[in-house]
């Protein structure tokens, strides 16, 4: 279904209409909504398009979705980690960001209010400054990689 929704001359099209009506909607849509209408155009390109099925196959099968991140987030565990959230995400609601701060101790929540699913796009300047304060407030984690690799292998299932 996605070289026919996402091929070249639906997205084409797609891009035509947005040179048209360009300096209309881009009063009226946010920058997130620009960013995912950039991101849905890439899986015009079949490898794109590979690499995106691939990585939906491997967390959603015809029963749902199989993986959820909050089993994994204990692998962010003593590291420097910065949730950065748009208030206004419609993907991946708030709340989300919200419960994967309450499970890794030590994180920063950092929302940005009225952004969507990309606020570094919706608030650039807000999310450069969060981050820069971030990395300046937190030196760099110095991993033993046999133990992040013993962490990654509690979690993978090797039958």
């Amino acid at each position: 279904m996605l070289p026919v929704i996402a091929g070249t001359g639906v997205v084409g099209a797609a891009r035509r209409l947005a040179s048209v009506a360009g300096r209309r909607l881009s009063r009226r849509l946010s920058p997130s909504t620009w960013e995912s209408g950039r991101a849905y155009a890439s899986l015009a390109d079949p490898t794109h398009r590979r690499a995106f099925v691939h990585t939906a196959r491997s967390v959603i099968d015809s029963g749902g979705q199989r993986v959820r991140a909050t089993d994994r987030l204990d692998l962010a565990e003593d590291l420097p980690l910065l949730l950065a959230w748009g208030t206004a995400d419609a993907m991946i609601p708030v709340a989300h960001g919200r419960r994967a701060h309450e499970l890794v101790p030590g994180s920063e929540l950092a929302l940005f209010e009225g952004a969507g699913h990309f606020p570094h796009c919706d608030q650039p300047v807000a999310f450069a400054d969060r981050l820069l304060r971030f990395l300046a407030e937190h030196p760099p984690a110095a991993l033993d990689t046999a133990d992040f690799a013993g962490r990654i292998a509690e979690h993978t299932d090797l039958r």
